[in-house]
């Protein structure tokens, strides 16, 4: 049985991490997690406000202001606040080339209990983060509450892949050699087990459509990415 971490083990691995966190993402995913992005951001309502919950380092709020002509800012909200850092340094280094950066306001708090208004956002995206909350149910209320009515939610989350044999070839790099040069690469020994551990145990595609439908979402669907290594998943607040 996996062990559930607590809050604080989590983000003390994140904060391990985060000054690799890009490019670790952007190397073991071969660059594919650029190609995630923008279809979640595809996804996404075409006016705002926007909420990114586990923001992380803002990779997903910076690629939702390259796509998209948006209208409203982009609250980015993380638990961890050395994952946050490593985005504030990001904005201030595109600022000159992307005027809309600071349409980002960043903001500390837990997807669990979030510091923020009903009714506010008319989109909400999570990359790769779901898996993290510790209550995840808790979590797609906390979303619900704060999605406007008819406001949506955009999940991007790893997933079993569909095809047998490219299962077998993924595991093999994902759960082995994926982890140990993660590993090399922290400051916090066996930080990506963690990100093994959560995949593994995280629920496959029709759980989550279901726990999105318990926590009151509707229209709910989902779309396989690079043979099913990815879901994007997304549902909307009843009108």
């Amino acid at each position: 049985m996996q062990k559930k971490r607590d809050k604080g083990e989590i983000q003390g691995l994140f904060s391990s991490i985060s000054r690799n966190y890009d490019f670790l993402n952007h190397a073991f995913s071969f660059g594919a997690d650029r190609f995630w992005r923008k279809m979640a951001v595809a996804r996404m309502p075409e006016k705002g406000p926007f909420l990114d919950l586990c923001a992380g380092t803002l990779e997903l709020s910076l690629s939702l202001l390259k796509q998209k002509n948006v209208n409203g800012w982009i609250t980015a909200v993380d638990f961890c606040p050395a994952m946050l850092l490593k985005g504030k340094t990001k904005l201030a280094e595109k600022r000159e080339n992307l005027f809309l950066t600071d349409r980002i306001k960043i903001l500390t708090g837990d997807g669990e209990s979030l510091p923020l208004k009903d009714n506010k956002y008319q989109g909400v995206m999570i990359g790769f983060g779901l898996r993290n909350l510790t209550d995840r149910v808790e979590g797609l209320k906390e979303i619900i509450r704060v999605l406007k009515p008819g406001g949506r939610l955009v999940v991007l989350e790893f997933s079993d892949p569909t095809a047998p044999i490219f299962r077998w070839l993924y595991y093999l790099y994902f759960c082995h050699i994926l982890t140990f040069l993660g590993n090399l690469f922290s400051r916090k020994y066996m930080a990506f087990n963690h990100l093994r551990d959560s995949v593994l145990a995280f629920p496959d595609r029709d759980e989550l459509a279901s726990m999105m439908l318990d926590a009151g979402f509707v229209k709910i669907r989902y779309q396989f990415l690079t043979f099913g290594i990815v879901t994007l998943h997304w549902g909307e607040k009843p009108a």
